[in-house]
């Protein structure tokens, strides 16, 4: 939340004044915006699963990582000792921009659904891993330019998303704890 209040702020400074330096500040808005909600799915996930038992079990039976594995007995006994470790580092790993595996574990482990008209917010990974890895170019080497009001746009969505979530987080909450 404070990380889309703090880039909401910076979007409204004066931007720069050559294109070539409005682009560059308009892509660190747009890449920042993608990891705010990344660091927002991951945490939200992370606090809600780590401390309790019944989720890191439906998190361990719901996971291809964990469920399709073999283990031995002795591997059991280790995990048994230290599921948590196990389980963050597991949660510390995920790629959290990877929406398809994110959407299954929210609505697997924490029967939270991703909000139905999250295409925008799917486009815009993508474009976010172009800047992030390409220079801000597409596969065919276009380059991305924006607009304020792109950005605008994206905040908007990235907001509604992050929104849709909170509210089923809030709701599951005092359903589950009575």
């Amino acid at each position: 939340e404070n990380d889309f209040n703090t880039l909401r702020a910076l979007s409204k400074q004066e931007p720069p004044k050559t294109a070539r330096l409005r682009q560059a500040f308009l892509r660190m808005l747009y890449s920042s915006a993608i990891t705010a909600l990344e660091t927002y799915l991951s945490d939200a996930f992370y606090q809600r699963v780590i401390k309790d038992e019944a989720l890191i079990e439906k998190l361990m039976l719901t996971t291809p990582e964990f469920k399709d594995k073999k283990y031995s007995l002795s591997e059991l006994v280790e995990w048994k000792k230290q599921t948590n470790e196990k389980v963050s580092e597991y949660l510390f790993n995920i790629v959290w921009h990877n929406l398809a595996k994110v959407r299954c574990m929210y609505r697997d482990v924490l029967g939270i659904n991703f909000p139905d008209d999250s295409d925008s917010v799917h486009a815009a990974v993508v474009i976010r891993h172009d800047i992030v890895h390409r220079g801000g170019k597409t596969k065919t080497g276009k380059p991305h330019n924006f607009r304020e009001s792109d950005i605008k746009k994206l905040f908007t969505s990235i907001e509604a998303f992050v929104t849709t979530i909170n509210i089923q987080l809030k709701t599951e909450n005092t359903q589950n704890h009575h």
